[in-house]
């Protein structure tokens, strides 16, 4: 029998003691009186690190975020979505969070918004998702597609950067304000963060509008088509 990876078998420790835990907690226990040192050391315990470990795979990094249950997303979820298409990518896409169809399929950008992507990929970048890597920022639906929580957005980004690192892409197009925001670490609207070309750890960063939003407000998408273009130029492409 193989052995097993040292860092899954403390993760599913950790998952299975706060499954017990929730348990008691339904029945009416009230926890126990800790320290705000130790509360914060369980709270993060557990937590996956940004920075993959060497000579870490895309495929180990979904094989623990398959698993993961780190928020309360995992709850109604019905699958982790993991990103998808060229492991060994140039360009990596960054979209915000599944939505319904993507949560049933497990697939990033699929749907009517999906379509609209596969059209800028196919038509605009003249690239196929074969060629790219494409994945969201949070991986599990957040109920009634409401925008994910700061909590949410914080969990899933360590898994975000062990998804690029693993990667190791030269340039992020980030889609819409959510994963720009989060990628960038950066507060600004997206007109400011779009139009130019950010370096982030190494990589070119563009940010640009999610096909959902260009989907319901079509008149910005010539300014998307400038971003594009950008990201094109950058990548030594003609549009």
């Amino acid at each position: 029998m193989a052995a097993q990876n040292p860092r899954t078998a403390l993760l599913r420790i950790v998952s299975e003691a706060r499954r017990h835990a929730q348990c008691l907690a339904a029945e009416g226990f009230a926890g126990w009186n800790l320290s705000p040192e130790a509360a914060r050391t369980l709270k993060n315990l557990g937590k996956r690190t940004a920075s993959p470990m060497a000579g870490e795979s895309l495929e180990q990094v979904h094989k623990e975020l398959a698993a993961c249950h780190g928020c309360g997303l995992c709850r109604d979820r019905s699958t982790v979505v993991l990103g998808e298409g060229n492991p060994r990518a140039d360009l990596v896409f960054v979209g915000e969070a599944p939505g319904k169809e993507e949560d049933e399929q497990g697939r990033p950008f699929v749907g009517t918004a999906g379509k609209l992507f596969d059209d800028i990929l196919q038509k605009g970048m003249n690239l196929s998702r074969e060629e790219v890597y494409v994945t969201n920022l949070v991986k599990c639906r957040p109920p009634e597609n409401r925008d994910p929580t700061a909590e949410e957005i914080n969990g899933c980004l360590p898994w975000l950067w062990r998804e690029i690192n693993a990667v190791s892409p030269r340039f992020i197009c980030c889609l819409g304000l959510i994963s720009s925001q989060a990628v960038l670490g950066s507060p600004k609207n997206l007109a400011r963060l779009r139009g130019r070309v950010h370096e982030v750890s190494g990589y070119e960063v563009v940010c640009t509008y999610h096909p959902a939003y260009l989907h319901r407000t079509p008149s910005k998408k010539r300014e998307a088509w400038e971003d594009i273009k950008l990201l094109l130029s950058r990548m030594g492409k003609k549009p």
